[in-house]
């Protein structure tokens, strides 16, 4: 009885609103036409966001900041430290517009709009983590390198440009009693061991793994606080490399 009066209620409000002048009457093809537009935007948005995360996770894994974590509190705070965080505002940012236009539609539009937020943020963080494993990002990183990608070519370039502060991804040329000799871009280094190291991979080194060294630096000894192997080499653009890779270690 209740909910019957309040829809007699609201259709007499709207009758009003109408012969008032404060609603105006439009065709089908108006709703038509904006429901495609909101459709398409929410769509290019979409695309947009999971793009801009995935590239996120990218840089992440190229510049080997995805893989500090596992080496404690001291990897977790320089992971922290390299986040690009403005990235990721931007990416928030898009969420809570794919979450306006979302509420656009009328199958989602009484839920609250925090609930479809969260939703949103998680479908985004998926897509992404899942478009990032795909070849896109490094095809594109490697036109970047070679300078055919115009406009955004200096991004690509620029997420793995600056080393991440104690932090060293290489090749081992030379093994040692307690170390290794360690092969990357800011030169060639004794990487020594201590009984606090931590082997994430394993202590089986060889001569040509490829590994990411975390320690602090006297001169041109690493004393290694973490060493793990990457083995992951599809997915790496191993920017910290200006010199020829083996075969075996090349990304395809």
């Amino acid at each position: 009885m209740n909910q019957e009066t309040n829809n007699k209620s609201t259709s007499k409000e709207v009758l009003d609103k109408i012969k008032k002048g404060e609603l105006k009457k439009h065709s089908k093809l108006h709703f038509v036409f904006k429901g495609l537009i909101y459709g398409l935007g929410l769509v290019l948005v979409i695309v947009f966001s999971v793009s801009l995360g995935s590239f996120i996770v990218f840089s992440l894994r190229a510049s080997g900041a995805l893989f500090l974590p596992r080496f404690g509190f001291l990897g977790l705070r320089i992971f922290l430290s390299s986040f690009p965080w403005f990235l990721a505002l931007i990416v928030f940012i898009l969420v809570l517009l794919i979450g306006w236009l979302v509420k656009k539609s009328p199958v989602v539009y009484r839920k609250p709009l925090l609930y479809s937020v969260l939703v949103i943020l998680i479908l985004v963080l998926f897509g992404s983590l899942a478009f990032e494993r795909t070849r896109f990002h490094t095809a594109l990183f490697k036109k970047a390198q070679d300078h055919k990608l115009p406009l955004i070519g200096s991004a690509y370039r620029g997420c793995c440009s600056k080393p991440i502060k104690n932090t060293y991804i290489g090749e081992v040329t030379e093994l040692a009693e307690n170390g290794f000799r360690l092969k990357t871009r800011q030169g060639d280094f004794n990487v020594v061991f201590s009984k606090n190291t931590r082997f994430l991979s394993g202590r089986d080194i060889k001569v040509g793994d490829l590994l990411i060294v975390m320690g602090e630096r006297q001169n041109g000894t690493i004393l290694a606080s973490g060493v793990r192997k990457i083995e992951d080499i599809d997915n790496l653009c191993l920017p910290h490399m200006n010199y020829k890779l083996p075969k075996r270690l090349m990304p395809l």
